[in-house]
């Protein structure tokens, strides 16, 4: 064999090295290709059996939530279409039934039943949310019956046996009509009924409620919760006086009004004629009530004249024979004259509980004292009738307060007989004035006081007290 055929052999040995070498290198590659492709799709597979667990999971899950909402469907179809309710709520001591209705004893009860129900339903069909047309009416008046029964029969509505057959038969009237006692307690029909407001409005049943409160202010609170729940939608205003409370007139609420059944008009004070030994008040009437007229109960079309006192010779009032309602007074002061006022129609009537300056309206100053130059357009009250020792109390504490004239540096044309202070009672010595705190702010309202000195806070008082009696005694205002 020669060295040329050699070469060629290890040529040959070197070619097949090669591709055996490259071979492995394949084998070896493909093998570690396919393991990690098997590790990989192990890992898919197990992904895919959590997500196919998942899957399922979730299926289940909102089949679930779909049998749950269509279970909640049919219990809120059963809600406010099987049965839906109409609560109507009033307070009775705000809401007095007409006298006709209370005279006529049981039969009267079970007519004032009727007429609400019948009017709570005819107002239901002018509404468009309601569900139904035959709802249930679920009616509670919150009173304190003995009160009321007190002052019916002390106005001459009806006895008390009367009273008391009208209240029986409005509750044997209808199964959820009912007129509850709260008894004597201060504001205790107010609390329950804010609450029922609160707790009822919100159920699904009650489609709406009737609220009967619309003379207290004391039910704003309550209202504004409603409307910041949302709630202020189901309910409906059920008018009783012609006149809403102030601060309720904000709300833009529907109202029902129902003829026949509640008075229109607040029922004025009934005064004991035997406190007044010189008279009654100046500038208010007798308060005896005119005969029936198309109003449901009596009223009083008073027509006062009002001139303000001398301060001498003291004047006592004296009936006039032309009118038994007109009261006739010493001739007026030759500073002014002011003309005749007559107490707004209805009278208001004093809270008990609450002294003067705390009345829903407050009792204005000037209408009693003097002379409102804002008439009926005054947010003072001017309805009230006062007994002397009211007055009398009323003047010395209007005194006390500055004249708003004078604090906007103008001339009060009352000058001294004006019925609030020119000047602060304290003088020179008000602390209040140093602390820029005093009411009477302007410089000209401090002035030297008679007294040489202050000794403490009784005398203090003692020289306030004085100072106040002068200033009534020059102004003519005499208890």
């Amino acid at each position: 064999m020669d060295a040329t055929q050699s070469e060629k052999y290890e040529e040959k040995l070197e070619t097949w090295e090669v591709l055996l070498q490259q071979q492995s290198d394949l084998f070896r590659a493909t093998i570690e290709r396919n393991r990690d492709l098997e590790e990989s799709n192990e890992e898919l597979e197990r992904q895919v059996d959590v997500w196919k667990k998942a899957h399922k999971s979730e299926l289940a899950s909102r089949r679930a939530a779909e049998n749950r909402i269509l279970e909640l469907e049919r219990k809120g179809r059963s809600l406010t279409e099987g049965n839906p309710l109409v609560l109507c709520l009033v307070d009775g001591d705000g809401n007095i039934f007409s006298p006709e209705l209370i005279s006529a004893g049981h039969t009267g009860g079970a007519q004032a039943a009727t007429l609400l129900n019948r009017g709570i339903m005819e107002h239901l069909k002018t509404l468009a949310d309601i569900p139904t047309k035959n709802p249930q009416i679920w009616l509670t008046i919150y009173c304190n019956l003995n009160g009321l029964r007190d002052t019916v029969t002390n106005h001459h509505h009806c006895t008390a046996e009367q009273y008391d057959a009208f209240i029986e038969g409005f509750n044997k009237a209808a199964p959820l009509f009912s007129i509850v006692d709260v008894g004597s307690s201060k504001e205790a029909a107010d609390t329950k009924l804010k609450e029922s407001l609160r707790v009822f409005t919100c159920f699904p049943q009650i489609v709406k409620v009737y609220f009967g409160g619309l003379h207290d202010n004391g039910y704003t609170t309550t209202l504004s919760h409603l409307q910041t729940e949302g709630l202020l939608d189901k309910l409906v205003f059920l008018r009783g006086y012609n006149e809403i409370a102030f601060q309720l007139r904000n709300y833009e609420i529907p109202e029902c009004t129902i003829p026949g059944v509640f008075m229109t008009q607040k029922m004025p004070v009934k005064l004991n004629p035997r406190r007044f030994a010189s008279g009654y008040p100046q500038a208010y009437p007798n308060p005896s009530p005119q005969p029936y007229s198309n109003l449901p109960f009596p009223h009083f079309q008073p027509t006062p004249s009002y001139t303000p006192p001398q301060p001498s010779p003291p004047f006592s009032p004296q009936m006039s024979t032309s009118s038994p309602f007109r009261l006739m007074s010493a001739p007026p002061s030759p500073s002014y004259a002011p003309q005749a006022i007559t107490p707004p129609s209805p009278p208001l009537y004093l809270d008990p509980t609450l002294p003067l300056h705390k009345q829903n309206p407050p009792p204005c100053n000037f209408y009693y004292l003097s002379r409102c130059k804002d008439g009926h357009r005054c947010r003072f009250g001017h309805g009230y009738i006062l007994t002397p020792e009211q007055l009398g109390d009323f003047r010395k504490n209007a005194k006390k307060y500055p004249c708003p004239i004078r604090l906007k540096g103008k001339n009060c044309e009352f000058g001294d007989d004006c019925c609030m202070g020119h000047v602060c009672p304290r003088g020179l010595n008000c602390t209040f004035l140093r602390q820029g705190k005093c009411k009477y702010s302007r410089p000209e309202m401090h002035i030297a006081l008679p007294t040489a000195k202050w000794r403490g806070k009784k005398a203090q008082k003692q020289s306030i007290d004085a100072m106040s009696e002068m200033a009534f005694s020059e102004s003519g205002f005499s208890q």
